[in-house]
């Protein structure tokens, strides 16, 4: 069973599985510098923190037995304000006749196409905006009274595609 939160992962069987995925997503954070803890009282007057919170996802082998637990710390985005928080939501998806077509011209040409699935792929966008979050449970050594600054994307923000996408193009 998928925990909801993060004292079900804890309270669970497979807590050390969680508690690793958890160090997993953490270290990534912080190699990528998202963030910086500040004192509340450095937030300016009028901005509101945006709560945030672990998702975990289980996956199974091929022979049903849970292999992969992956926890990511994710914004709720929903929270945000249009204009205070974020501006721009943009970001590229693909439709399925074009996918369909690429498919196609591949396999015409004998052509190998390869399939990534990159770890931590919304961290390391700079954010234009300050935001600034409450510390979620789980994450360790904040002290009482501070709050995350995101100085970089994470997963769940309004604009994570759009600064993914926008930091792609700007290296091509």
């Amino acid at each position: 069973r998928t925990p909801k939160n993060y004292r079900e992962a804890m309270a669970s069987d497979e807590h050390e599985h969680w508690q690793a995925s958890i160090d997993k997503e953490l270290d990534g954070i912080a190699r990528h510098e998202v963030f910086q803890i500040i004192k509340r009282s450095e937030v300016p007057r009028g901005r509101r923190l945006i709560k945030g919170k672990f998702v975990f996802k289980c996956k199974c082998a091929e022979d049903g037995k849970l292999s992969i637990f992956k926890a990511r710390l994710v914004a709720l985005g929903c929270l945000q304000i249009a204009g205070l928080d974020y501006d721009q939501t943009f970001a590229p998806t693909a439709r399925a006749t074009s996918i369909r077509i690429l498919l196609s011209v591949a396999a015409m040409y004998d052509l190998e196409l390869f399939q990534y699935d990159v770890c931590h792929a919304f961290l390391g966008a700079p954010l234009k905006e300050d935001i600034f979050m409450e510390v979620p449970e789980g994450v360790p050594g904040i002290p009482e009274g501070h709050v995350i600054k995101l100085g970089k994307s994470i997963y769940g923000l309004k604009q994570s595609a759009a600064q993914f996408w926008y930091e792609i193009d700007s290296h091509l």
